[in-house]
């Protein structure tokens, strides 16, 4: 009996000695886990955001860089389950990617309703990756897309953007599908956010912009009454932008472009047009060659645009000169420049639009002399120096810019010229 009191004893000590070696082990691993999960997780969280930002920012990624993007973006997420700005920019790769799909001719195929966060999370390497983007069709990753998006929405239910987002990806998911129910989603998002930024005229034109599709969509149908109430409706929300900010041009082209969309009248569509370029060309200039399609069959209002872009293009140019001359200011004069070349491009296209081909000759040859490199630019102005028979100097045009391509090393738009220089060699014959 003694001798099995020792044992016990012993054993005792030895589980005594065994628990208190557990303990400080608990004891070793909460200090060790608390400034990981404090300090170095969001840090490292942070670098892999920097990391996948970095890469997504660039323009025409491909698979191959999708991958490691949202490789990147998913360890973010993984590091900081609770930071609701990670899953919005996830999401953002997660759309990418599936337009990316379809640049590949991948069938759409169908939503995934089983789509979830954790599986995403679950993707821990590259390769993981990799094998969900091979086995995904457009659609589904745009469910994947969705489900982050509302995760976000989730952890942080009073910001504005994640309303604006998830109005955003199922307007888009309506452009890849003519599904309506979308654009009634979107809708909807965009009509719970409006109590909590009720003076935000970016969501508010957006907003605009979805019902006015919902109206293009019931006249397809041949719904005209539904048609007219949507349009309506969008003309209301538009109006109301206009008085709580009378000088954000992109009100004034969402409502040019809803008179023409409305069969309404193309004066009254231009006018609010040259509100916009009076407020803000350089933005107005980015859809202008769409507006000059659909007035097509009015060269007077295509006119009406040309004269206001040639006063911008003037007030631009008097901006220049003046930066120029000023030795403060000189460091600036490149964006300037850039601004100018482009509204001299813009006149020239109108004013071959307007049916003066000859009169675009003048503007074309400057926005070329401002920006020598660009190729839009020279190519444009060379089909309208040969459309005038002025061969000699179209060819030069050509031989020109071939030189500074090959001399800056942009050779890849090479062969565009190229081919542009053979036929107004032939035109010339």
């Amino acid at each position: 009996k003694p001798r099995s009191a020792q044992s016990a004893r012993r054993r005792a000590r030895g589980e005594g000695r065994a628990a208190a070696l557990l303990a400080y082990a608990a004891l070793l691993t909460v200090p060790l886990w608390f400034p990981w999960a404090v300090n170095l997780a969001p840090v490292y969280a942070d670098m892999r955001f920097q990391e996948a930002q970095g890469i997504s920012d660039r323009a025409g990624l491909d698979l191959n860089q999708l991958v490691t993007v949202l490789d990147d973006y998913i360890g973010t997420v993984r590091s900081s389950p609770g930071e609701d700005f990670y899953y919005l920019s996830l999401g953002r790769a997660l759309m990418t990617t599936g337009d990316a799909l379809r640049a590949q001719n991948v069938p759409l195929g169908q939503p995934n309703p089983n789509a979830n966060v954790l599986d995403l999370v679950a993707l821990s390497d590259p390769a993981a990756v990799a094998s969900f983007i091979q086995s995904s069709s457009p659609l589904s990753m745009m469910s994947y897309a969705e489900v982050v998006l509302l995760k976000a929405h989730e952890l942080n239910p009073m910001n504005k953007d994640h309303f604006a987002n998830l109005g955003r990806l199922n307007n888009y998911w309506y452009g890849i599908t003519r599904d309506p129910g979308r654009l009634r989603l979107a809708i909807s998002w965009y009509e719970r956010v409006a109590p909590i930024a009720p003076n935000d005229v970016t969501l508010i034109n957006e907003r605009a912009g979805v019902v006015g599709e919902l109206g293009d969509y019931a006249k397809a149908a041949h719904d005209t009454a539904l048609a007219q109430t949507q349009y309506d409706q969008a003309a209301e929300l538009l109006r109301h932008s206009a008085e709580l900010d009378s000088r954000y041009a992109d009100t004034y082209l969402r409502l040019g472009d809803l008179e023409q969309r409305r069969g309404g009248d193309p004066a009254k569509a231009t006018d609010f047009y040259v509100k916009a370029i009076e407020l803000a060309p350089t933005v107005a200039a980015n859809g202008v060659q769409n507006v000059a399609d659909a007035m097509a069959a009015h060269p007077d209002q295509i006119g009406r645009l040309r004269d206001a872009f040639i006063a911008a293009a003037q007030k631009a140019e008097n901006r220049l000169t003046t930066m120029e001359r000023n030795p403060e200011q000189a460091a600036g004069a490149g964006t300037v420049r850039g601004q100018v070349a482009l509204l001299n491009a813009v006149v020239g296209m109108l004013w071959v639009r307007a049916g003066n081909v000859g009169s675009s000759l003048g503007p074309y040859q400057h926005a070329v002399a401002l920006q020598p490199n660009n190729v839009e630019y020279s190519r444009n102005y060379t089909i309208v120096l040969s459309d005038t028979k002025q061969y000699a100097e179209a060819v030069a045009e050509t031989n020109r810019l071939i030189a500074a391509l090959q001399a800056t090393g942009q050779t890849n738009q090479l062969s565009q010229v190229q081919q542009l220089m053979l036929a107004v060699q032939r035109a010339q014959h």
